[in-house]
C-alpha cells in the first residue's frame, strides 16, 4: 500500500532542493461505503496569486498516494487561508481545527507554519512541508503534527553560493513577504548563510509596493527572493523588470518557474515541489493509517543552476563557456539567428558569389583577350621610329659630305599572309577558352555541392548540440537519482563520483559541440561571400523541398529496389559521361594540343608570307661636318631625304639544330597524355557516380531504420533507468544504454542531412545542379568584390 521513498522519488527525472518527510503518527477515520472516507481541510498562508497552485499541487499528490484506498473529500469552506496576515492566519487554523468535518489538516506556508509550530496543542493531526528548521526548532514536540522542518539556511547557503559564483556580488538583499516567521533570528541567520565577504539583509516586502529600489538598502548589488507567492505572475514579472533596470541581478528560491519570468538564475526545478508534495502526501497517509513514519530518511540534491539568458543580456553579464554548459538554459539567445536561409538560397547565392568564383571568373575574362591577342596577328601592324645620328669623319667622306648629323623618322608596315602557326594558334587559343570556361563551370559545380555540404554542416551541428544538450541533461539527472541512492544506503559514494565524471565529460562535448557549431557557419559564409561573424537561421529542410533544389527528383524514387538502383547505375553514368564539364575541358584541350602537334608537323613546309613595307624620311641634318669636295662635288647627286621600299618577304626554316623534331615529338606525346587522361577521367567520373550511388542508396534506405534504432534505444534506456533506480540494474548498464540511446538519436535526427548530403554528390558527379546555369551578367555587375568593383567591371 505504501510507495517505498525510491519509488516515489523516481518518479521525477530531476529532483533538487528539499524533500520533505515526516515523523508522527495519528489514527485513522473510517466512514461508510466501499472506501474509507477521509475528509481533508488545507490551509495556507493567503490566496493563491499564481496559476502554478501548491494548494492544487498538494491535493493532486495526495488523491494520487491513496487512489483506490481512500475516497478522499476535500469538503466545501474547508480550504482557508489566512489572508497573507497574522491574525488571519491564526483565525483559519482555528477554523480547520475546530471544524468537525475535517479529519486531518494540511497546512501550506511559512505563516500557518509558525503558527501551528507555536501552540502548545494540536487536537487534529496536521501535516506541515513547509517549516524552517532555522525558525521553527520547537514544532516537533507536538504529537499530532508531522513535520521534518526545511533546513532554509542550508538551501540559502547554497542558493548564495551559487549565486556569488555565477555574478560576483558584496551585499544582498533577501526579499520575503510578510508572513515571514517572526521568531526567525535574521540578523544570525545572514550571517550564517552568507559567502564569504557578503553581506546579507532581510527585507520584507508587500503586495503594494510601488517602488522596489526605495526598499533596498544602498549598498546592495544582487537580490534573492524567497517565494512571494502573494504577488500574481505579472506582478512577479514587474519587479524584476523593475531589478533588472536597476542593474540588479536576481537569483530565485524557488528556480526554474521563476527564472522562466526573468529572474537571472536560481537553483531547484520544477520537481523540487512536486517530490515536497509527495513526501507531503506519505506522510498524510502515514496519519491516516495511524503509523509511524516511515519515511525519516530526508534527501537534499545539490540542484541545478537555470539561468535566464535574456536576463543576462539585459544586464550586460556574459557567462563564462564553463557555466553555459553547467546551467540549463531558458530564453536563450547564445545562438542567435541573424540571418534566415534555406539550402535553395544557399546554393543559388554560392554560386553567384563565392569569391573562388570571381577569380576564376577574371581568369575566363583574360583568356578571352588571347585569343584576341592570337587574331591579332593577322591584322595590319604599323611601327614608327625615330633616330638621332652623328656620322664619324670616315663615314661622312664616304656619304661625298652631304652630312655628318642627322634625324630621321622610319614608318613600317606589316602584313601577315599566311603563317601556319599563327593561324594554329587562333584555333589553339580558342580551346583552351573553352577549357577555362569548363574549369569554371566545373567549378561552379564543386561551389554547389560544397554549399549543401556547408549547409548540412550547419544542420549536423545543431543536431549535436542539442544531443549533447540532452546529455548533459540526462547525466545530471542520473547524478541526482545516484544522489538519492546513496542518501537511502542503496548505492556507494563511487557511483555518485562516477556520474560525476560523465557529467564533466558531457559538458566538454557540449562545449565541442559548439565550437563545431561556429566553425561549420563560418564555413557557409565563407563559401557564401559573407561576414564570418554571421549567425544562420537554418531553414529545417524536408526531402521534398531539398530535392527540388538539388535536381533529381525522380531518381529518388528509384533508390527503393534494386531494380531501380540497377537502372540507375547504367543512367547515371551515361549521363555523366555526356554532360561532365571535366570530360569536355579534356577534349577541348585535346583538340588544342592536336593542333599544336599540326603546327609542329607543317613547320618544315609551311613558309611564313608577309608583306612589308618601309617609309624613312631625314627631318633635320648638319652638314658641317662633312668633306668639301670642290668642283666635283656638283657632279655628285645629291641624296633625297625620303626614301621607301615595298615587298613580300617569305622564309622557312631549313636547319633548326633539332628543334623542330623535338616540338613535334613533344606534342605527339603530350597529345597522347590526354588521350590517356581522358579515357581514365571517364572511368575515374563513372566510378565517382557509382560511389555516389550506393552513398545514397544507403543513406536513403537507412533513414527509417535510423528512426526505428533511436526508438528502440529510448525505450530500453527507460526500461534499464527504472531498473537502475530500482537497484537492478548497474551503473555500468545504465551507461552503456544512455551513450547507445544519444548516439542512435544522433544518427536518426542527422539522417535526413546524410542523405541529402550524399544525393548531392550524385548530383555533383552528373552535373545536375539546377542552380549552376549561365549567370545573368547585369547581376554579376552588382555582385562587388573586395574593392567594391562589380564582377564585370575591369
Amino acid at each position: 500500500m505504501i510507495k517505498t521513498l525510491q519509488k516515489i522519488l523516481c518518479g521525477s527525472s530531476t529532483v533538487v532542493g528539499i524533500v520533505v518527510f515526516l515523523a508522527s503518527g495519528a489514527g485513522t477515520v473510517w466512514a461508510s461505503g466501499d472506501l474509507p472516507v477521509v475528509r481533508i481541510g488545507i490551509v495556507s498562508d493567503g490566496p493563491s496569486a499564481r496559476e502554478d497552485s501548491f494548494v492544487d499541487l498538494f491535493r493532486k499528490e495526495i488523491e494520487g498516494v491513496t487512489a483506490g484506498v481512500y475516497d478522499l473529500e476535500f469538503p466545501r469552506g474547508a480550504t482557508v487561508d489566512g489572508g497573507w496576515e497574522p491574525d488571519g492566519i491564526a483565525q483559519a487554523v482555528d477554523v480547520l481545527l475546530e471544524t468537525a468535518d475535517v479529519d486531518l489538516v494540511i497546512a501550506i506556508g511559512v505563516g500557518v507554519a509558525s503558527e501551528v509550530c507555536g501552540r502548545d496543542r494540536i487536537a487534529k493531526p496536521v501535516v506541515v512541508p513547509f517549516a524552517f528548521g532555522d525558525c521553527a526548532t520547537d514544532c516537533s514536540q507536538n504529537a499530532n503534527v508531522r513535520i521534518r522542518p526545511v533546513n532554509i539556511g542550508a538551501l540559502m547557503t547554497r542558493d548564495l553560493q551559487a549565486f556569488h559564483e555565477t555574478v560576483p556580488f558584496s551585499s544582498v538583499a533577501v526579499l520575503v513577504d510578510p508572513t515571514w516567521p517572526l521568531n526567525c533570528t535574521v540578523v544570525e541567520l545572514g550571517r550564517a548563510v552568507a559567502p564569504e565577504g557578503v553581506t546579507v539583509k532581510f527585507i520584507s516586502m508587500s503586495v503594494g509596493t510601488s517602488d522596489v529600489s526605495k526598499l533596498l538598502p544602498a549598498d546592495s548589488d544582487a537580490v534573492y527572493l524567497m517565494p512571494l507567492l502573494q504577488l500574481r505572475e505579472p506582478q512577479l514579472e514587474t519587479l524584476v523588470k523593475e531589478l533588472t533596470a536597476l542593474g540588479l541581478p536576481t537569483f530565485s528560491l524557488l528556480g526554474e518557474s521563476e527564472v522562466d519570468r526573468g529572474v537571472l538564475a536560481g537553483m531547484n526545478t520544477k520537481a523540487t515541489m512536486a517530490a515536497m508534495a509527495r513526501g507531503t502526501a506519505l506522510e498524510a497517509l502515514d496519519l491516516i493509517e495511524g503509523r509511524e513514519t516511515q519515511h525519516s530518511t530526508r534527501v537534499e540534491t545539490g540542484g541545478r543552476l537555470t539561468l535566464n539568458m535574456a536576463t543576462a543580456q539585459a544586464l550586460e553579464f556574459s557567462p563564462s563557456w564553463e557555466l553555459l554548459t553547467r546551467a540549463r538554459l531558458v530564453h536563450d539567445q547564445g545562438l542567435r539567428r541573424d540571418r534566415p536561409i534555406n539550402l535553395k538560397i544557399t546554393i543559388d547565392q554560392a554560386v553567384r558569389a563565392n569569391l573562388d568564383l570571381a577569380v576564376q571568373d577574371r581568369r575566363v575574362t583574360a583568356g578571352a583577350e588571347d585569343i584576341r591577342q592570337a587574331r591579332s596577328n593577322y591584322r595590319p601592324q604599323i611601327d614608327v621610329g625615330l633616330i638621332g645620328a652623328v656620322i664619324d669623319e670616315n663615314h661622312a667622306m664616304a656619304a661625298f659630305g652631304q652630312y655628318s648629323r642627322y634625324v630621321a623618322g622610319s614608318l613600317t608596315l606589316t602584313q601577315l599572309i599566311y603563317s601556319d602557326s599563327a593561324s594554329g594558334n587562333i584555333t589553339i587559343q580558342r580551346d583552351l577558352q573553352k577549357v577555362r570556361e569548363l574549369d569554371r563551370q566545373a567549378l561552379r559545380f564543386d561551389i554547389a555541392r560544397d554549399a549543401v555540404a556547408a549547409y548540412m554542416g550547419v544542420m549536423r551541428s545543431d543536431a549535436l548540440i542539442r544531443i549533447r544538450q540532452e546529455q548533459v541533461d540526462l547525466t545530471q539527472a542520473n547524478l541526482e537519482l545516484a544522489q538519492i541512492r546513496r542518501s537511502v544506503g542503496a548505492a556507494g559514494a563511487a557511483e555518485a563520483y562516477r556520474w560525476q565524471a560523465e557529467l564533466a565529460t558531457a559538458r566538454a562535448g557540449l562545449l565541442e559541440a559548439l565550437s563545431f557549431h561556429r566553425q561549420s557557419e563560418r564555413r557557409l559564409s565563407r563559401l557564401l561571400n559573407e561576414p564570418l561573424t554571421t549567425r544562420w537561421d537554418m531553414h529545417q529542410p524536408d526531402v521534398a523541398t531539398a530535392l527540388d533544389a538539388l535536381g533529381g527528383a525522380d531518381d529518388v524514387a528509384l533508390l527503393d529496389t534494386p531494380n531501380g538502383y540497377d537502372h540507375l547505375t547504367s543512367s547515371l553514368v551515361d549521363l555523366t559521361l555526356q554532360r561532365a564539364p571535366e570530360l569536355a575541358a579534356l577534349d577541348a584541350a585535346i583538340s588544342a594540343q592536336a593542333r599544336v602537334l599540326t603546327v609542329a608537323q607543317r613547320a618544315r613546309y609551311a613558309p611564313l608570307v608577309a608583306l612589308k613595307a618601309d617609309l624613312n624620311q631625314v627631318l633635320a641634318k648638319d652638314d658641317t661636318g662633312g668633306l668639301d669636295l670642290g668642283d666635283i662635288g656638283d657632279l655628285i647627286p645629291e641624296f633625297d631625304d625620303t626614301s621607301w621600299q615595298v615587298g613580300v618577304q617569305a622564309g622557312l626554316p631549313l636547319v633548326t639544330g633539332g628543334a623542330n623534331k623535338a616540338q613535334r615529338i613533344k606534342a605527339q606525346e603530350e597529345l597522347f597524355a590526354l588521350q590517356t587522361d581522358s579515357i581514365n577521367a571517364r572511368e575515374k567520373l563513372g566510378q565517382r557516380t557509382l560511389a555516389a550511388l550506393d552513398a545514397a542508396t544507403a543513406s536513403w534506405s537507412t533513414i527509417s531504420l535510423r528512426e526505428q534504432a533511436a526508438d528502440a534505444s529510448a525505450r530500453t534506456q527507460e526500461l534499464v533507468r527504472d531498473a537502475y533506480a530500482r537497484g537492478a540494474a548497474s551503473i555500468i548498464d545504465l551507461l552503456d544504454v544512455q551513450n547507445k540511446a544519444l548516439s542512435s538519436e544522433l544518427a536518426a535526427v542527422t539522417a535526413v542531412y546524410d542523405f541529402l548530403d550524399d544525393w548531392a554528390e550524385v548530383q555533383r558527379a552528373v552535373a545536375g545542379f539546377p542552380q549552376t546555369e549561365s549567370l545573368d551578367p547585369v547581376y554579376r555587375q552588382l555582385m562587388p568584390l573586395p574593392d567594391g568593383r562589380g564582377l564585370d567591371q575591369p
